[in-house]
């Protein structure tokens, strides 16, 4: 990718992260003046950085999980967790250890309060990353937009909505279906734990 890519797709991505905006990486057309915007842009340098990265697209992906969207705050521990968590089961599994609590507990919000998973990611109790895998198997995140916590708080919608828009960007090097035992597998010994 050369530096006008790079700006084009960091572009419809943030759009598709932040909006209702959908971005389609085989059918994304070219900015109007893209070449103009990008020397124009006053983060130009980080635009070429990105081109010098093995896969440009995944580097912008793993950031606009980690931060929020803004390309100042892109930084290469963002892509390496990132990546860290696509091409490796370890890390996912710890971070199930860290929930205790049986499935549809974790996904229940009581008395209008986020569900404790949501709560654990914004308290940095769980990586972000094992929120987004975990939902991009199970989508529970249809179910959350239609509950009060989400629909009365600003802040909630747009956690929810992002964390929908970037199970569309992320991408597993690991077949899903092994996920998903290890998900299986974590809430079955939990459950015989606590019985």
């Amino acid at each position: 990718m050369n530096t006008v890519d790079v700006y084009v797709a960091y572009v419809y991505m943030r759009r598709h992260v932040t909006t209702k905006a959908i971005y389609d990486r085989f059918r994304m057309k070219s900015l109007r003046n893209a070449e103009q915007l990008v020397q124009k842009d006053k983060y130009f340098k980080h635009f070429v950085a990105i081109t010098r990265v093995n896969d440009p697209r995944a580097y912008i992906v793993g950031n606009l999980i980690y931060t929020g969207g803004y390309i100042a705050e892109f930084r290469e521990e963002n892509f390496a967790r990132y990546q860290n968590f696509q091409c490796n089961m370890f890390p996912f599994r710890k971070e199930l250890e860290k929930l205790q609590l049986p499935l549809n507990q974790l996904m229940s919000s009581v008395d209008d309060n986020p569900p404790p998973l949501l709560q654990m990611s914004i308290d940095g109790k769980i990586d972000w990353m094992a929120v987004l895998i975990i939902n991009t198997l199970l989508n529970f995140h249809v179910k959350w937009k239609t509950q009060a916590f989400v629909q009365q708080n600003k802040k909630m919608t747009k956690l929810v909505h992002k964390l929908e828009k970037l199970a569309s960007l992320i991408e597993l090097k690991s077949d899903s279906d092994k996920y998903r035992m290890v998900i299986l597998d974590h809430f079955e010994r939990l459950q015989k734990q606590n019985a």
